[in-house]
């Protein structure tokens, strides 16, 4: 169950970076950025800001995952401690509500799109 809460964490928690800009966006977004500026390390070369950009996204997005697990290793004990036979389907239910409400509202703040500066999780991953 660690796992799937820490899932749910990785994908759709907003969390703080700073890279040009401040912005709120999940784990999983921050890593995705930072694959992306590896890319264009690898096309470009390895100097300038881009690498000092890549640096910093992939080492918060790091961070950030290795937060985000003991923060899951702590909600699923929680969980089993309350009722291990209804600790899966509790986090299920939460996950849903989650999910749910990043999509019907925008939590995340995404300096680097072109749409809008606030999403839901239909437009953070674009």
């Amino acid at each position: 169950m660690r796992w799937l809460v820490f899932a749910a964490l990785f994908f759709l928690a907003p969390l703080p970076f700073f890279l040009v800009e401040a912005g709120r966006v999940p784990a999983a977004r921050m890593f995705q950025l930072t694959a992306y500026l590896v890319a264009l390390v690898g096309e470009e070369g390895g100097q300038g800001a881009v690498v000092a950009a890549a640096w910093l996204i992939g080492s918060q997005a790091l961070l950030y995952a290795v937060a985000l697990f003991a923060a899951a290793g702590l909600i699923a004990a929680g969980l089993i401690r309350v009722g291990s036979g209804v600790a899966p389907l509790v986090s299920l239910v939460l996950i849903a509500i989650a999910l749910m409400g990043s999509l019907v509202m925008e939590p995340y703040v995404t300096p680097f799109s072109l749409v809008s500066p606030t999403n839901g999780l239909s437009g953070v991953y674009r």
